[in-house]
């Protein structure tokens, strides 16, 4: 059920995110590795969340940079609009 969400939220978000002009987003990851979620293989995020929004937003023409972010800055972040896009920051997602 779960992953029904999060997939549904991130397909719906690459319909909302093709329709800006911006090149670079910078999205806020997981700071600690959760396999198979979000990992560090040879230095680079990867897992299910970092590859998935990494696919999402490049299909939308936007560049992502992902940034390793606690969870509560991450959550702040995304609240006081310092990050357009955050996986999970809102406890409702979850």
């Amino acid at each position: 059920m779960l992953r029904h969400r999060c997939l549904c939220f991130l397909l719906g978000l690459s319909f909302i995110l093709s329709a800006q002009a911006a090149e670079e987003i910078t999205v806020p990851i997981y700071d600690q590795e959760r396999a198979p979620l979000s990992m560090k293989i040879d230095g680079v995020p990867r897992g299910i969340y970092t590859d998935l929004f990494r696919e999402i937003l490049i299909m939308a023409d936007l560049q992502p940079t992902l940034v390793p972010i606690p969870p509560m800055r991450r959550r702040v972040g995304f609240e006081t609009q310092l990050y357009e896009i955050s996986c999970c920051a809102n406890p409702a997602w979850r």
